[in-house]
């Protein structure tokens, strides 16, 4: 997990007339820290990135997370905060990972891809969202309560659930 909340959305990849928008955090992938395949994986993604223009391996220009992937986003509101504004920031966010990934994607892998995932933490609600592509349009999925961590269980309920996702 990276915080992100300096990463921006590479131009090429942005909503035109739309306001910019940040996530707090990104889950990201290391191909390394995965032993089935890792060399593999890793040299793949290394040469993929070298024949790119923009060389990085997501939608962002931050530094620290230009190398891997984006697996999962996720937005913080405090308990005063809107639900509704956060996950429509991770959609606008995930509308640029789209844009990345059908620039990078070759199509039959993309259609493999149902999904992507992302978590709007509200105070102690944790609700999950997600964007799916479909006939040039990004939907935003929202209202899928995921968790409350206001017990301990619910805590480590919701570490687990992230692991999930991460997985």
């Amino acid at each position: 997990m990276a915080i992100s909340t300096s990463a921006r959305i590479i131009p090429g990849y942005r909503i035109d007339n739309i306001p910019r928008k940040k996530v707090d955090y990104v889950l990201t992938l290391k191909p390394r820290n995965n032993p089935v395949d890792s060399i593999q994986a890793e040299s793949t993604l290394l040469g993929l990135r070298r024949t790119w223009h923009d060389a990085a391996a997501n939608h962002t220009d931050f530094i620290p997370i230009a190398s891997r992937p984006v697996a999962a986003s996720i937005k913080t509101k405090r308990d005063d905060g809107h639900t509704q504004k956060a996950a429509l920031q991770i959609g606008i966010w995930q509308t640029g990972q789209w844009k990345f990934l059908l620039n990078k994607a070759r199509p039959d892998a993309l259609k493999k891809l149902s999904f992507l995932p992302g978590i709007v933490v509200h105070g102690h609600r944790w609700c999950f969202v997600a964007t799916t592509y479909t006939n040039s349009k990004t939907t935003l999925w929202t209202k899928t309560k995921f968790r409350k961590i206001s017990t301990p269980l619910g805590t480590l309920q919701a570490i687990k659930g992230l692991r999930e996702i991460n997985a």
